[in-house]
C-alpha cells in the first residue's frame, strides 16, 4: 500500500518547494481535512506533489535537510554577488580589488577541476 510512502508534515514545518527549475524554502500553512498540505495558494497531495501539476517533473515539496539548506545558502550568496556587480556599488571597486576577486575565483576553479 502507498501509505508508507506518504510524507508527514506538520503545520509550520519548513519544507523545500522544488519546481525542477527553481527551489525555495516555505512553511506548511495548513493541512486540509483530506490530509493535503497548503502552502500559500498551492495545495500539495499527501505524496508531496502539487495538485494540478501534470508536467514531466511536477512541482513537489521535500523535507528540509542540511543538503537543501546548503543549496539554499549557495543560491542566496550567488544572488547577492550577482546583484552587487549589477548595481552602482560595483563602480566603486578598484581594478586592483577586481583582480584580487578574479584571482580568488580562479583559484577555487582550479581546485574544483584539477
Amino acid at each position: 500500500m502507498l501509505d508508507e510512502f506518504k510524507m508527514k508534515f506538520e503545520v509550520g514545518e519548513e519544507v523545500v518547494v522544488d519546481t525542477h527549475y527553481n527551489f525555495y524554502a516555505a512553511k506548511i500553512d495548513s493541512i486540509t481535512k483530506a490530509g493535503n498540505y497548503k502552502i500559500g495558494n498551492n495545495i500539495f497531495n499527501k505524496d508531496g506533489q502539487m495538485r494540478g501539476d501534470t508536467s514531466f517533473h511536477p512541482t513537489h515539496i521535500c523535507k528540509m535537510s542540511d543538503t537543501w539548506r546548503a543549496k539554499l545558502k549557495r543560491k542566496e550568496l550567488k544572488f547577492k554577488v550577482s546583484n552587487y556587480f549589477n548595481s552602482d556599488k560595483s563602480k566603486c571597486i578598484s581594478n586592483e580589488k577586481l583582480e584580487r576577486i578574479l584571482a580568488i575565483l580562479e583559484e577555487k576553479e582550479n581546485e574544483w577541476f584539477y
